[in-house]
């Protein structure tokens, strides 16, 4: 009967751990999903969750192969199966819990470069997002924004949000200011296929999809929508002596250029 409880007792923290690490607690943080508390001491040991979860399923099967070892029946031997559960339950954890740690294959791009409409090099089926204040207008690249999710940039001397939004499948933005104050954003999280975004000025956190603030400080401000334009390249009809093209760090185009000037 020892043997047995002990056999659970470490396929299921095996399996405890493995969920532990799956979870995407920075996503989680502050939604009333699980504590503040708590989220904070899994986000600082989830490498060790990690490993400890393969310790211990590893352990359980050592410990039941060693006895079963002298079995010679052909079928699998009766204590290996919790071992093995266990592994199979991890394992579908990590792969079921796993994506709602996308966020950190993103990262937010702040103040963007910018070149003349003359020198980007689109073709004529490309997407492409127009943002306009004041008399400004700066373009942003689909594949741009794909890439980094959220840009927070500057346009018209506002300071304003753009994000891709995957549940509409369209972009959005937004007035970068709450509180009378000017914010700046990172992605953290994905929540029902929209992004969670983080300010770095107060913490909170903030659905792109809406633009509400879901949790945190200033929960329940919500931030003011910017109109967006987005067409194919052949159909833009902005001035091309006006407008300029954000560039992101990680642009192919540059990368181009710095490899043919050397």
């Amino acid at each position: 009967m020892t043997r047995w409880i002990g056999l659970i007792v470490l396929a299921l923290f095996g399996w405890g751990s493995a969920a532990a690490f799956a979870l995407d607690d920075e996503l989680l943080l502050r939604l009333d999903v699980l504590d503040p508390s708590l989220n904070a001491v899994l986000q600082s040991y989830q490498s060790l969750w990690l490993i400890l979860s393969v310790l211990a399923l590893l352990g359980a099967i050592g410990w039941a192969g060693r006895r079963t070892a002298r079995s010679t029946a052909r079928r699998l031997p009766a204590p290996m199966i919790v071992p093995l559960v266990g592994a199979v339950l991890a394992m579908g954890t990590i792969f079921a819990l796993e994506p709602l740690g996308l966020a950190h294959s993103y990262e937010a791009l702040h103040d963007p470069s910018r070149q003349p409409v003359a020198e980007a090099d689109f073709a004529p089926n490309e997407w492409i997002i127009s943002v306009e204040r004041n008399g400004d207008e700066v373009i942003y690249p689909l594949d741009l924004l794909e890439r980094h999710l959220a840009i927070n940039d500057r346009v018209g001397d506002e300071p304003v949000l753009v994000t891709w939004c995957f549940s509409c499948n369209s972009p959005m933005a937004y007035r970068s200011t709450a509180s009378d104050q000017a914010l700046t954003f990172d992605v953290v999280g994905i929540h029902e296929v929209d992004a969670i975004l983080e300010d770095r000025q107060t913490r909170t956190w903030w659905d792109e999809g809406t633009g509400e603030a879901v949790g945190g400080p200033l929960r329940g401000a919500a931030l003011a929508r910017v109109p967006t334009t987005m067409v194919q390249w052949q159909h833009w009809q902005g001035d091309p002596e006006r407008a300029r093209v954000a560039v992101g760090t990680d642009d192919p185009s540059l990368a181009m250029t710095a490899s043919d000037s050397e």
